[in-house]
């Protein structure tokens, strides 16, 4: 006789189940139903089953225990590397540094980390389903509409810089960098990371204003002072222009730094820079012979300095004429 078949109909069969517990319950069940029949088929027939068959039975159940134990091993170990993810994505995502956000096709908060929830001074449960919008200070909403809108349209990744409003302190300064993604459902949303740049910004702050005031140092020094880079001139502040006898800084514009000296005094005039340029320290005073713009020559001490003048490198020659006692080929080192 054939043993009865342990498998339940279809309607029994356990779908594919995402969740581990569910797929557990449904093998449980399963188990249960393949024991309620193989009961039922041994009451209702017991004359008809022989000890040979009674052996196959219980060796398919054994075998089907098994197949069960098995599984649920499967999924206990699924269940373990389950939970070891959600703790490096806890660390990866609540704990790191920058700020996290998922943002919603209509602009509201879906989920946030610890550190987006301090740079927006809220807490996480209070952040979600709020306008993002609403936590950008006023002045710069305009460009972060701008920027949404063109990753809406492009879907190019955003990059751009934001002050967020915290109510009683200053605004924060931030950059910010957004990307469209979908979630399970399939809905848009954007990912904005937001990282805290406000000692940057009062770096830059504190650099143009120090710039700004050596710029003017420069300008109205009554120093010849001749700002050049790659060998050219860049800017001739008004005292050069006198001790050169230039009309306009017209006329010394992009003039190579070279042509303003005797080629006798070109070995000097290279040393110093090769000292001011790649040493990156004042370069030693020199007395040189200078060629004035209708052709004179005078002799002037000189000195270079590498700097940074309106936002770029260059260097800085410093030339005051000296006397007809000097003697122009012997170099002055004063430091």
């Amino acid at each position: 006789m054939t043993v009865t078949d342990m498998s339940p109909p279809d309607a029994d069969k356990p779908a594919t189940l995402a969740n581990e517990t569910e797929v557990a319950q449904a093998l449980r069940e399963h188990a249960e139903v393949v024991a309620r029949r193989q009961r039922k088929a041994a009451t209702e027939r017991p004359s008809a089953l022989s000890p040979e068959a009674t052996r196959d039975l219980l060796h398919e159940l054994q075998v089907h225990q098994i197949e069960l134990e098995m599984q649920n091993e499967e999924l206990r170990r699924s269940q373990r590397e389950l939970e070891a993810s959600r703790a490096r994505f806890f660390k990866l995502y609540d704990l790191a540094p920058v700020g996290y956000c998922s943002i919603s096709e209509q602009g509201q908060i879906l989920q946030a980390n610890l550190a987006a929830a301090a740079l927006l001074g809220e807490t996480r449960a209070s952040l979600l389903k709020q306008p993002f919008s609403r936590f950008i200070f006023e002045a710069d909403q305009d460009n972060w509409y701008v920027h949404r809108k063109s990753l809406a349209q492009t879907g190019r990744t955003q990059s751009l810089q934001l002050r967020l409003a915290q109510p009683g302190s200053s605004p924060v300064w931030t950059h910010v960098v957004a990307s469209a993604a979908d979630d399970a459902s399939g809905e848009n949303l954007m990912l904005v990371v937001l990282t805290d740049v406000s000692d940057l910004k009062l770096m830059e702050v504190a650099m143009r204003e120090s710039e700004a005031r050596f710029r003017a140092l420069v300008e109205w020094s009554p120093v010849a002072m001749l700002v050049h880079r790659d060998g050219r001139v860049t800017f001739a502040n008004a005292a050069a222009l006198k001790l050169l006898g230039a009309r306009t800084a017209t006329e010394l514009h992009e003039k190579p730094l070279l042509d303003l000296i005797d080629p006798a005094s070109h070995p000097q005039v290279r040393a110093g820079l090769k000292v001011a340029e790649g040493q990156g320290q004042p370069g030693p005073w020199a007395v040189l012979r200078c060629l004035m713009l209708d052709g004179t020559a005078r002799d002037v001490e000189a000195q270079s300095i590498a700097t940074t003048y309106d936002g770029a490198q260059v260097t800085i020659t410093s030339l005051h004429a000296v006397g007809a006692g000097h003697d122009i080929d012997a170099g002055v080192a004063r430091l």
